[in-house]
């Protein structure tokens, strides 16, 4: 991986609470241009996608606890360019969201 600086306003860029179990929730907002990873965080075990809802076969599994770094392509098409999340059995879940550039 390349050096990467974090956005502006510290390390966490969104907090994404799962509110229901088994339930996709996206990003409030698209992701800014020139973004290049995305950081995710959750204590409970999730499903993560980019640009579409998981479900049973959408998504890719990050286990709880585990900061999981994801490199991601911004489209400019703000559907496209937020992640989503499901938190399998945990309602209430917290996703920490962190999105890099390149430095």
């Amino acid at each position: 991986m390349s050096a990467c600086a974090l956005t502006r306003l510290g390390t966490v860029c969104e907090m994404v609470t799962c509110t229901s179990a088994n339930t996709d929730y996206e990003m409030a907002s698209a992701m800014a241009a020139g973004t290049k990873y995305l950081v995710v965080y959750c204590a409970s075990d999730i499903l993560v996608s980019m640009g579409e809802a998981t479900s049973n076969t959408v998504g890719v599994f990050v286990s709880a606890g585990v900061s999981t770094t994801f490199p991601v392509t911004v489209t400019g098409t703000t559907a496209y360019d937020k992640a989503h999340f499901r938190s399998g059995l945990v309602a209430g879940a917290v996703v920490r969201v962190t999105s890099m550039k390149d430095a």
